[in-house]
Parts: C-alpha cells; sequence; structure tokens
C-alpha cells in the first residue's frame, strides 16, 4: 500500500488517465486491501480515488464496500453491464462484474451466459470465476459440487502460492461444514483461517470464524452462542459498514435473538434493515435487453431462477440455506412482536 497509494494518486491527478486499464488493476488491489483486512484506515483511499476507476469498478464498490447502504441497484446494473460484453472485453471488467455478482448473490444467473459471451478459454483462466462458483455452489445446495471445486483450487492455490484464495476456499470448506454440523472439519478449517489470518489482521477473514461457528450453532440449537457470535460481528441494527458479509449473517442475528427471548435486539436489527432498503432504494428504470445464452440452464446449478425477492433480506441478497439454520419466520416473528407495555 506504502508503494501503490503514492503512484495511483500520482496517475489521478491529470484530467485523463494515462492507462485506465492499469488503474483499475491497482484499484482492484487497493478494494481488496480494504475488503479483507476489514480496517477502518484502509477505505479513506478507496473512497478518494473512487472517481477515477471505471464503471465496473465502481459497480463491485458498491456491491462490496458497504452492501446494506450502496448494493440496491447492482443487479440492474450488471443488467446494463452484460450486454456490452464481447470476446474483445477485457478479463479485468469480466472480473469486476464476477465479483460483483457473487456479492448480491447472483452468479448463476449471469455466470453461463458470460461465458458463452467472452469466450471459453478466457472466461476460464479467471480465478475469481471458480470462487463465485464455488460460493454458488453453497448458496444453492450443491455442497458436494462446493467441496469438489474448493479442495480442487485449494490444491491450485497452495502449488502457485496464491495464499488469500487458498483461506477464502478454506472459507468455503468452513461453510458446508457448519451447515453439516460437521464441529471436527469446522474446527480444522477455523483453526487454519486464524493462524494464517490473524497476524496478517485480515479481518474479515477472521470474521467469518464467527460467522461460521454461529451458523453451526444454530444448527445445534444453541441460541445463546449464535447470538454472542453473530452480535459481535454486527450488533442488533447497526448493520455495520465496511461487513459485506453482513447479509451473512443477518438472519442468524434475528433466529439467535427471537429463540432467546431478546425481541428488542430482533425488532432492532429488522428495522435497521428496513430503515437502510426505505433510505436506499433506487428507482428501478428499464434496462438494456441482455443477450442470454442460447441455452438457457448453461450456467445455473440446478436451473436456478433469479431469487424471489421475498425470499431476501436487506440490499436484495439471499441467505444460506444451512440445515437448521436461520429462517424468514424469525425475522417475521421479529417483526409482528409488540414491544411489551409499560407498566
Amino acid at each position: 500500500m506504502r508503494i501503490l497509494l503514492p503512484v495511483m494518486r500520482a496517475a489521478a491527478e491529470g484530467s485523463v488517465l494515462e492507462d485506465a486499464d492499469a488503474f483499475d488493476d491497482a484499484f482492484y488491489v487497493l478494494l481488496n486491501a480494504a475488503v479483507w483486512a476489514g480496517r477502518a484506515e484502509l477505505w479513506p483511499p478507496v473512497h478518494d480515488l473512487l472517481d477515477r476507476a471505471s464503471q465496473a469498478a465502481r459497480m463491485c464498490f458498491d456491491a462490496v464496500a458497504d452492501p446494506a447502504r450502496t448494493a440496491h441497484d447492482v443487479r440492474q446494473r450488471l443488467d446494463r453491464a452484460t450486454a456490452t460484453l464481447s470476446p474483445a472485453t477485457p478479463s479485468w471488467r469480466v472480473t469486476w462484474l464476477i465479483y460483483s455478482a457473487m456479492y448480491v448473490d447472483c452468479f448463476a444467473f449471469y455466470d453461463g451466459v458470460w461465458r458463452d459471451l467472452v469466450g471459453h478459454d478466457a472466461y476460464d483462466s479467471l480465478r475469481f470465476a471458480q470462487v463465485a462458483r464455488a460460493h454458488d455452489a453453497f448458496m444453492l445446495g450443491d455442497w458436494d459440487k462446493m467441496l469438489d471445486v474448493g479442495s480442487r483450487n485449494i490444491a491450485d492455490a497452495a502449488d502457485h502460492e496464491y495464499n488469500l484464495l487458498h483461506m477464502v476456499f478454506t472459507y468455503g470448506l468452513a461453510l458446508v461444514a457448519s451447515g453439516r454440523g460437521d464441529e471436527e472439519a469446522l474446527r480444522k478449517h477455523c483453526e487454519a483461517i486464524t493462524a494464517w489470518a490473524q497476524p496478517r489482521r485480515m479481518n474479515l477473514l477472521l470474521s467469518t470464524v464467527n460467522e461460521t461457528r454461529a451458523r453451526a450453532a444454530v444448527g445445534r440449537g444453541d441460541f445463546e452462542e449464535a447470538f454472542a457470535l453473530t452480535a459481535a460481528l454486527t450488533p442488533p441494527g447497526e448493520l455495520t459498514p465496511h461487513l459485506p458479509h453482513f447479509p451473512r449473517v443477518f438472519l442468524d442475528l434475528v433466529e439467535s435473538a427471537m429463540r432467546t427471548d431478546r425481541v428488542t435486539e430482533a425488532r432492532a436489527q429488522v428495522e435497521g434493515g428496513r430503515v437502510s432498503t426505505r433510505s436506499h432504494r433506487t428507482t428501478r428504470s428499464s434496462s438494456p435487453p441482455v443477450r442470454r445464452s442460447p441455452h438457457p440452464t448453461r450456467g445455473r446449478t440446478n436451473s436456478t431462477k433469479p431469487h424471489s425477492p421475498s425470499r431476501t433480506p436487506p440490499g436484495g441478497f439471499t441467505t444460506t440455506p444451512a440445515p437448521g439454520g436461520c429462517t424468514a419466520n424469525g425475522c417475521a416473528a421479529a417483526a409482528n412482536t409488540q414491544p411489551p407495555a409499560s407498566s
């Protein structure tokens, strides 16, 4: 960062960027450092340089930087960006789209379409597509595929010393272990993440330990532990800024709060989501038609259709389908429960 930032700031001083592609590559590094480190002091430079990045980069920023407040129109923007893709599209731009789609949980809708438009060889060479595909397999309940994709890519990351990718895929394995209640596998994966991320102060990775342990706690009915773990990540009603994984714990927090008679905290979380949605809802404008794959089921695991808004928490995100995990009923109960009358 000490080397990268001065170079980027110098490049941004001109009225026109001399090399917009190189600037976007540098911005990708800057954004990823802020996202995965999860430290407040890393975000101001990202905000300062955002206006000089490409539209695709700015869309990705909105999807991951503070999704509770900035991600509400990303799906519509993805449609418009997809309509412009061709085999001449540079790989860095496609990576921004993949990154954005993964964090608003609609990667399966675009995967095959992008592959056809960009070209199979170029698309399949993008490692971030593998990250998104693994995450999407988990979200769609195809956990065996998640384990297969994750394990293969952990081996590849280890061979090439892509240490962050190694840990991201390990997080994917921890997600499956938490959903299946495999406490021993979960312990092993969480220990691996902690051992690598803690000395590097990679706080978002460290947060995945709480996230996955909370999901396992919900699955075994230990709602006190689940509440403590999720509330440590996002205190009820606050929707912690710069926490791109907040949708993954949103309903687990509500569910565990309701199950432990913390109705006030559950209501605060639900209301925080409602306020976020009301305050930052964008007017849906008509988008240019998106070129669809000639094979409709391509790229859609289990022929997935676009997600129903009725199944999404604030911001347009869906929730993790972990067995025994948080359900929409918890949110409904919290929303409909009246506070106790004052005596």
